[in-house]
């Protein structure tokens, strides 16, 4: 994860590399959509949202 650029948009969490962007999304409950509003990484560095 480090190196990377996060953005929360309306279509998931993307990620830019330096050579690509990468879109993660959770279509597992499609009624809660796509849309991030804050990305925060935890001491372990893990990566929330919501």
């Amino acid at each position: 994860m480090k190196g990377r650029m996060w953005f929360g948009t309306i279509d998931g969490v993307h990620s830019f590399d330096g050579n690509g962007i990468r879109v993660w999304r959770d279509e597992r409950v499609p009624s809660l959509g796509s849309s991030i509003y804050t990305i925060r990484e935890d001491d372990r560095q893990r990566l929330w949202n919501r």
